[in-house]
């Protein structure tokens, strides 16, 4: 078990947790996750949480943006998504995927999220 970021492989169970987190309907979770993987990854990344045996228990979804309420750079790190399924959840996974998200923000030089 481990934190990754996504892979194309992935989509099933990626398209099946956003929809757990979000009302949109499957043609427009289907389209985002077709268009993350289509475009380059230098302002964005999706990190999962890999149960194993292809199957993902979590992930978080990450933009830049040029502005957020309450930081002061203009090149933020923004958590668009996060999400843990019921069964992991207050055992960690969370902070796991908290964790990935920082270290892409340092190695990208970023200072805020």
């Amino acid at each position: 078990m481990e934190v990754r970021p996504v892979q194309l492989e992935d989509s099933a169970e990626w398209l099946r947790m956003r929809r757990s987190l979000w009302d949109d309907s499957l043609e427009q979770h289907e389209a985002e996750i077709r268009t993350f993987f289509a475009s380059p990854r230098e302002e964005q990344e999706v990190f999962v949480y890999d149960r194993g045996q292809q199957n993902l228990g979590g992930f978080l979804e990450l933009n830049i943006r040029t502005y957020s309420e309450g930081c002061s750079s203009d090149r933020v790190a923004y958590i668009e998504g996060w999400y843990v399924d019921a069964d992991l959840r207050r055992q960690g996974v969370g902070s796991l995927l908290i964790n990935a998200a920082e270290n892409w923000a340092r190695f990208l030089n970023l200072t805020e999220i």
